[in-house]
Order: C-alpha cells, then sequence, then structure tokens
C-alpha cells in the first residue's frame, strides 16, 4: 500500500504457497483484508477465499474439492483439492477453478496438459564457443537459444547460433536444458542443415523421454490449416535467464509466404527476440500439433513478425 506520493505504507510478504510472512507494518484499517495474489483473508480462521472456494494456504490446498475438472486431459487436475498444479512461484487462481499464468490472457491454457506437453518438448540450448588467441589465452563465450525435441536423442532448431559474436570463436560444445532450468546433456556434436534456416543436433541415445509432440509441418508456400484470429502457442522466455521458458498463447494476425521454406507469421504478442529457435504449435482435437521453429523475430510495431521455417 502506498500514500498518493508513491511512499510505501503498508508491505504484506507472502510464501510460495500463501503463508504470510507479516507486513513492514501492520495495518490499521479494517478494510486491508485482500492480499496474496489480491484475495480477500480471513486471518483469524487461517483461510483464503478464491471467490469458489475456501483455500488453506497452511496446506497448500483447497478446504474443499473443485466442482469442476478444468481440463480432463490432464491428470494433475483430477486431483481436485491441489492448488495451480503445485506451482505458486509461477501460477496463481483469480477464480478458485483453474490456475492462470499472469502474463497470459488465455485464462486456464497456460495449467493445460497441452501446454505442459510442450514445456516437456522444450529444451534450452547454451552453445559454447572458443576462441584460442596468438598467445596461447582461451576465451570462450556463450550463446542461449531453444529447441524442440524430435525424438529420444534430437532436437529441431534454427541455424544462426553464432550470429551475435565473432567469426574467428568456433562451437566446442552444446548444452540442454529443460523448461525449469535443469542440465540435461551436453554433446560435442555440431548443428546439422535440414532446410532453408533449419538444423537438427544429436545428444546421445537416450537423453530426452516421452510424451514428444506431434511433427506435422506443412509444406508449400501458404499456412493451410491457420487463418487470421486463430489461436496459436508460442515459446517465449525471459533473456537470457535458463528456466524461464513458458508458452505463450496469441492469436495470428496474419500469415504469408516468403521465398524458400520461410513464411512469415505475425500474431499479437511481443516475443523476446532470444526465444528464437523454439516451436510454434496449434490445438487439433486437444492435442499440441507441432508446424514450425521460429527462426528470426523482429518487432513490426504492436505486433511480433516471426519468420518461421516449415519443413
Amino acid at each position: 500500500m502506498t500514500t498518493t506520493g508513491g511512499s510505501v505504507v503498508h508491505q504484506a510478504r507472502f510464501l510460495p504457497f500463501g503463508g504470510s510472512r507479516g507486513w513492514t507494518s501492520a495495518p490499521t484499517t479494517a478494510w486491508l483484508d485482500r492480499g496474496y495474489t489480491g484475495h480477500l483473508h480471513n486471518d483469524g480462521v487461517g483461510l483464503i477465499y478464491m471467490n469458489a472456494r475456501y483455500y488453506v494456504p497452511s496446506l497448500g490446498r483447497f478446504a474443499s474439492a473443485d466442482t469442476i475438472v478444468p481440463d480432463p486431459t490432464n491428470p494433475q487436475q483430477f486431483n481436485r483439492f491441489s492448488y495451480v498444479l503445485n506451482n505458486p512461484l509461477r501460477f496463481n487462481d483469480p477464480s478458485g477453478h483453474s490456475c492462470k499464468d499472469p502474463i497470459d490472457s488465455f485464462e486456464g491454457k497456460t495449467c493445460s496438459k497441452a501446454v505442459q506437453d510442450i514445456l516437456k518438448a522444450t529444451v534450452t540450448i547454451l552453445t559454447t564457443y572458443e576462441l584460442i588467441l596468438p598467445h596461447g589465452a582461451v576465451v570462450r563465450q556463450t550463446v542461449a537459444s531453444h529447441a524442440t525435441i524430435m525424438d529420444d536423442s534430437t532436437v529441431l532448431t534454427h541455424n544462426h547460433y553464432g550470429e551475435t559474436i565473432d567469426s574467428s570463436y568456433q562451437p566446442i560444445y552444446h548444452d540442454a536444458y529443460d523448461a525449469n532450468g535443469t542440465f540435461l546433456a551436453r554433446t560435442h556434436n555440431q548443428l546439422q542443415e535440414v532446410g532453408d534456416e533449419t538444423t537438427t543436433l544429436a545428444f546421445s541415445a537416450g537423453t530426452f523421454s516421452a510424451p514428444f509432440v506431434d511433427f506435422q509441418e506443412f509444406s508449400g508456400n501458404s499456412f493451410p490449416a491457420l487463418s487470421n484470429g486463430d489461436e496459436v502457442a508460442i515459446i517465449d522466455w525471459q533473456k537470457p535467464v535458463v528456466g524461464s521458458t513458458k508458452v505463450v498463447w496469441t492469436t495470428v494476425a496474419y500469415a504469408r509466404a516468403r521465398s524458400g521454406d520461410v513464411k512469415v507469421l505475425v500474431v499479437d504478442y511481443l516475443v523476446e527476440r532470444g526465444a528464437s529457435g523454439g516451436g510454434l504449435y496449434m490445438m487439433q482435437n486437444g492435442n499440441p500439433i507441432h508446424i514450425g521453429n521460429t527462426w528470426f523475430i523482429s518487432v513490426l510495431s504492436n505486433t511480433t513478425n516471426v519468420a518461421i521455417n516449415i519443413n
């Protein structure tokens, strides 16, 4: 709580699941009864009212079962007492029925099984480049990007990893991290061209585990399955923080062809430039369908121009 001049008068602090860490100075007005994620508190009995039902922050669970199952395709949502898939650092629950990413306007989708499957199929690749100077000193730089898991040993990504550093540097290895930032594996293999702007990168067999997304890239110079206004999921992150990968739902502003295999898709969301290499998805019968990987991202006024390679 602040004054009209912006000075902090009261500040509430909470643990991840909503337990109180106290006020910097105790509020004195009776109407200061909202706190954790903006919901109504009843501190006398240790409950938070989340509109549809009460939540018990000391347990990290709701006091009653959810009356609906927001996403029947996600087994976690059949635990109708759980709070935001047990991930309160990322999600909140404004309605008491379904979790939500606070920065995503497509409520509920961020917690769906489809999105969780997309995240499981997405990795961050940190490529280390090396330059050996004339006197023998070694200088290294690291470049981060995204990739989509194709099978238990291969990822699909773009072909311009080293564009931000001097061409004298040579790639020496690639490290793969999952969407949560956990290290998975290292490979000394090099990127292999498979299209105009697309490469694959091979790791040891068994490096990655299912579920793998359904790859149905479209050929030709059009997007036969996409129309203006359609919803698509795209990979984004808080560059260059490994573990900040997220799935963003947005709408198609327009799609058009470009020369070769590269298509241009404009969406109503400002994607972080470093997110290139991640997948683009549409939903089909409740499942995410991989229709391309982002190749290059550039800003066009209030939208994002994303060049997509379609194999």
